[in-house]
């Protein structure tokens, strides 16, 4: 909506005057949104329509289930997303950065995770925040989320690929109970990140110019 909205009305830029910034956590909530409707829509409908049969109360917890399940996809990248966003902030940097790195174990206790999925979300996500820090503070000015896009689609590529053969050696050796993945859990990974690089490719960068240059000196 917000891309719609820039291609077919001038920015205040074009027309002399200086952009006001747009909402940081509205901007983080409508690529998350995306993403998810995307990746996510197929599963919720499935939870909902196996319990529909069973009358309207099982059908009401199925589709609990399905928002639970959107939820607990959504966290991490939302955490991350919000720590980018206020990296310029010096009073913000530390503990948005903080709360974005432990976000897994936070979803981990949340969602009643098992401790190999939070291992499995935390090693590569930590890599993201982490990268994501280093190339905003490195290159002030104006930015877009597409290039974080191909940071989390590079990075989960990595990660997917070097689990993958993480796991073909332990196989090898007969050592299956340290895997990281059975092929189920990969296809899950595979659909969050896919999730998570549509997110960003949708969303708009929340700051003009001009504001991002006034945050830098600022923050």
């Amino acid at each position: 909506m917000e891309r719609v909205r820039d291609l077919v009305r001038p920015s205040k830029q074009e027309k002399g005057r200086d952009g006001e910034p747009r909402h940081a956590l509205f901007t983080a909530t409508l690529s998350l949104a995306f993403a998810l409707a995307s990746v996510c829509l197929h599963d919720a409908i499935t939870a909902f329509v196996s319990g529909h049969g069973g009358g309207h109360s099982e059908a009401d917890a199925a589709l609990a289930a399905g928002i639970m399940l959107v939820t607990e996809w959504a966290f991490v990248p939302f955490t991350v997303t919000l720590a980018w966003l206020s990296v310029w902030h010096r009073s913000l940097r530390v503990p948005m950065g903080v709360f974005g790195g432990v976000s897994s174990l936070l979803a981990g206790w949340l969602f009643s995770w098992p401790l190999q999925s939070v291992i499995t979300t935390g090693i590569p996500c930590l890599v993201i925040l982490g990268l994501g820090y280093r190339r905003l503070l490195q290159e002030p000015g104006e930015h877009e989320f597409t290039r974080y896009g191909r940071l989390v689609a590079l990075v989960a590529t990595i990660w997917l690929a070097a689990a993958l053969l993480y796991d073909a050696a332990l196989a090898f050796y007969q050592a299956d109970y340290l895997a990281l993945y059975d092929a189920t859990e990969v296809w899950t990974d595979v659909r969050f990140y896919i999730g998570w690089v549509l997110g960003l490719m949708v969303a708009p960068w929340p700051y003009h110019r001009a504001t991002d240059a006034t945050i830098e000196s600022s923050g």
